[in-house]
């Protein structure tokens, strides 16, 4: 099997553990949630593996509205590309929804937390399209120091949901760091 259908299988099998977990529906945010990975050497986002439509949740359960393929995200796939410029071993992102709480929580459970705040944003940044996640990315970096951050935050902006993004080596990766947020979030009453 080649690198490229490792990675597809390795964000289906991660998909698995979403769709099959009673609690995770409850971290998919307004924008919905995608989960993405890239190859070792990924370039540009037809390196990227992602779910095209993102994921959803219908009546408590959660649906991936598409098979995992190639350039199956734009957003979290930039985000992807961009962190991996100062952290190459990051393969792998999901995005959640934001609750204060829950970083907090990120944090009690020993996870490396770092966070950029979009109010903070440059004009001419904000102004060409695809480089806010550049620039998050610098932030996240900045703020994170030299470990790589297993959880990223954004308080969000005018017209901008405020979100919680979980990276890692691999899609199974950062799936269980927030299937274990969602649960432990779920027992002390947080979603």
């Amino acid at each position: 099997m080649s690198e490229r259908e490792k990675v597809v299988e390795e964000v289906r099998k991660a998909l698995k553990l979403l769709e099959k977990d009673p609690i995770f529906y409850k971290l998919i945010p307004e924008v919905r949630t995608n989960l993405v990975m890239c190859i070792e050497n990924a370039k540009d986002i037809s390196d990227v593996v992602g779910v095209p439509g993102r994921i959803t949740h219908v009546f408590g359960r959660v649906v991936p509205v598409g098979e995992p393929s190639y350039g199956g995200s734009w957003h979290m796939a930039r985000l992807l590309l961009a962190i991996r410029k100062y952290f190459p071993e990051i393969r792998a992102a999901i995005n959640l929804r934001y609750y204060k709480e829950l970083v907090e929580l990120a944090k009690e459970l020993g996870y490396t937390v770092s966070f950029f705040d979009r109010r903070k944003e440059p004009k001419e940044v904000k102004q060409v399209e695809g480089k806010t996640m550049e620039w998050a990315a610098s932030e996240i970096f900045k703020n994170a120091g030299k470990t790589p951050p297993q959880i990223a935050y954004d308080l969000g902006d005018w017209g901008k949901e405020p979100g919680i993004v979980v990276f890692g080596k691999s899609a199974t990766e950062v799936v269980k760091i927030a299937l274990r947020l969602a649960h432990e979030a779920a027992k002390r009453g947080i979603i």
